[in-house]
Formats: C-alpha cells, sequence, structure tokens
C-alpha cells in the first residue's frame, strides 16, 4: 500500500441506520482487491437539531463530508492513498455520497483546524437508491403534484409539504 479506500455511507431516510448494517459481502468484495474499506456514521436529523443546525439536513452531509477528510488527513497512517478515495451509499447515505461527490471541494485551506482543511473530492461516487433532489419544486415536477416527501430534512412534518414549497429558497 498506501491503498485506495472506499468509504460506505449508510442510508436509513436520515432518521436511523448506521454503519453496523454495513453489507460483510461488500467488504470482503473490497478487500480482496487490496481496497481499503470504511464504514462511516453521521448525525441523524434529530440530533442535528438538537446541535442547532439548520435545515437539520446539514448534520448528516457535513458529517459525510468531515469523515473523508478526516480519513484524507491520516492517510499515511491508515495506509491509504488519497488520492484514491471513493464513496457509495444507499437511500440517504446515496444522498450524501452523491451531495460529496457533486459538490465543488469544500476544502478550508485557511482553516485552523487541520481536518477541514483536507480536500473533500472524490475518484467516484456511487449510489444506489438515493434522493436525487431536495429541491421540492424539481421533486414535486418529477413525481407529481401528490408528493408530501422531503420536509423532514429541513424540520418540517411531511404533512407541511407545501410550507417547504414556499420556503424553496
Amino acid at each position: 500500500c498506501p491503498c485506495p479506500l472506499v468509504m460506505f455511507v449508510h442510508g436509513g431516510g436520515w432518521w436511523n441506520g448506521d454503519k453496523s448494517h454495513t453489507p460483510k459481502s461488500d467488504i470482503d468484495r473490497f478487500l480482496s482487491k487490496g481496497i481499503a474499506y470504511a464504514a462511516i456514521n453521521y448525525r441523524n436529523l434529530t440530533e442535528a437539531r438538537r446541535d442547532g443546525l439548520f435545515p437539520p439536513l446539514l448534520g448528516p452531509l457535513n458529517d459525510t463530508r468531515r469523515a473523508l477528510q478526516f480519513l484524507r488527513l491520516n492517510e499515511k497512517e491508515l495506509g491509504l492513498d488519497g488520492g484514491r478515495m471513493a464513496a457509495y451509499g444507499s437511500s440517504a447515505g446515496g444522498f450524501n455520497t452523491l451531495w460529496l461527490g457533486l459538490h465543488p471541494d469544500q476544502a478550508d485551506p485557511g482553516s485552523d483546524d487541520p481536518v477541514e482543511r483536507m480536500s473533500t473530492r472524490l475518484a467516484a461516487a456511487g449510489a444506489a437508491d438515493a434522493q436525487t433532489s431536495i429541491d421540492p419544486a424539481q421533486m414535486r415536477a418529477w413525481v407529481g403534484p401528490g408528493l408530501k416527501y422531503g420536509g423532514h430534512a429541513f424540520g418540517l412534518p411531511e404533512s407541511e409539504f407545501d410550507t417547504f414549497l414556499a420556503r424553496r429558497k
């Protein structure tokens, strides 16, 4: 090594789930190819609200970002190749992975925190059964006027989708 890395981000609608649900067959497949494997946890929406984050979705997203940055900061000690890091997830974890993979690099070179100075660039990102938008107008256009899902990521009950839509910005 240094070995490439795959980071797994669990699903659970940002309400629940845990890295312990990582499929053992996935771990075995990557390790057998000489690819290091990390499974992460992140704050759920309730914990993010408790911590004062708004929208609460910032908890799971920022924790996913920071996990990658932590792994990159410690790449030498962990025997990892920081230029060959990928991530994948399912459902909410797939969304977090796509957000990270499609977002511009979020490194903050001027931060006092060495973790925050690390790049968030991925060599590859993968997702299964992921929500592909959190924009309520886009979601409704794709799914139809009966859609009432997504407000929970912004601290609203599902019954308040119209409020979610009105607060789109």
